[in-house]
């Protein structure tokens, strides 16, 4: 299935992490966004970062997944907090 790469990341000029490229730059691999990734940092970038989506699982999982971690960062505690 299709997967969709973002890089995501704060601009030299910024203190905000914003989506640097995307699939509309034209990011078809893993290979292209890890190349793009180093020449992000290279122009100064800070925290870059990929972000795949895969549309191969189901949207549901991915929901259920980014809920079962809670405001600390731990899975499976979610009644501690």
């Amino acid at each position: 299935m299709k997967k969709e790469y973002i890089i995501w990341g704060i601009p030299p000029d910024s203190k905000i992490e914003q989506i640097l490229l995307d699939e509309t730059f034209g990011l078809k691999t893993m290979d292209e966004a890890l190349f793009f990734k180093g020449k992000c940092e290279e122009l100064g970038a800070r925290d870059v970062r990929i972000q795949v989506i895969d549309f191969s699982e189901n949207p549901t999982d991915l929901f259920i997944k980014s809920i079962n971690i809670n405001k600390y960062g731990n899975e499976n505690n979610r009644n501690n907090g």
